[in-house]
């Protein structure tokens, strides 16, 4: 699930289930929920239909080059204001050591969602030296969706830290942190090497209407703002003939339709990937 990226010495460990939907494994096929990024073909049919895509300033037809760049903004637009990766993409992160989240199965929070794999774990010097490396079968993955790491549940947690788990080579300790323990908080201590985002041509149809929801109020704004004029007169002969619109607010309840749409899907995708509270033993 981790693409082209590569895991570090092949210990990189995929979340259990997609990350959307949440936890699934398999499906009927019946309901289609995840699909290839928005193309313009579909921006213009789904978003911008029944509306003149010309400049009538420049005297030039709106290509789809421009609508290309405009839904390009509107993904890094999307990216932001959910603070989520939309394609694949790899980062690295440091983390600090905080002794009472550590004795909650090493509980840590990584701040962009949602998480494919964790390509490497390891607890890292000042000077960038692994002190110790993370197997994978101690990196508990149910949870990426949500940004959650922690200890698997079969390793054995003491008030002196992580000392045993069944999955140690030779039955040996994987990790012994007792010298950490004195301490309360660490700084830049775990180094995590993450591939965060959404499978390649496995968006959620939710995420493109997004999209393409927050492209087409940025291009219907562009355009609605050409009508300058409110209304034209003719006069020939003592015979008049007026015409009034709405000038540049020609598209203004559909960009206030798309924005309530807008509203309502980033409270959704928000509350999907993220916790409104979280509590702690701190």
């Amino acid at each position: 699930m981790s693409g082209d990226y590569k895991a570090y010495n092949g210990i990189g460990k995929a979340s259990v289930g997609s990350v959307y939907p949440i936890y699934a494994s398999a499906g009927s096929g019946a309901l289609s929920r995840v699909e290839p990024l928005i193309t313009v073909e579909e921006f213009k049919s789904d978003y911008l239909i029944g509306v003149r895509l010309y400049d009538i300033i420049n005297k030039r037809p709106i290509t789809d080059s421009d609508l290309k760049r405009c839904l390009i903004r509107a993904m890094n637009n999307v990216e932001m204001s959910l603070n989520l990766n939309i394609t694949p993409l790899q980062r690295t992160l440091k983390m600090p050591f905080d002794r009472l989240l550590f004795n909650a199965f090493g509980h840590m929070e990584i701040p962009v969602r949602p998480i494919l794999s964790i390509d490497k774990m390891s607890i890292e010097s000042a000077d960038l030296t692994d002190q110790f490396i993370f197997p994978a079968n101690l990196l508990e993955t149910s949870n990426l969706h949500m940004g959650l790491i922690t200890f698997g549940a079969i390793s054995i947690m003491t008030p002196t830290g992580l000392v045993n788990s069944a999955g140690g080579p030779g039955g040996q300790s994987p990790l012994v942190l007792t010298s950490y323990m004195n301490v309360s908080w660490i700084p830049a201590f775990y180094r995590i090497l993450v591939t965060t985002g959404f499978p390649e041509n496995q968006i959620p149809v939710i995420v493109n209407e997004m999209i393409g929801v927050t492209a087409a109020i940025d291009m219907l704004s562009r355009i609605g703002v050409m009508f300058r004029a409110t209304g034209t007169s003719l006069g020939q002969d003592g015979i008049n003939q007026s015409i009034s619109g709405p000038g540049p607010n020609i598209y203004l309840a559909r960009i206030q339709q798309l924005q309530q749409r807008q509203d309502q899907i980033r409270d959704q995708l928000r509350s999907y990937y993220y916790n409104d509270i979280f509590v702690s033993n701190v």
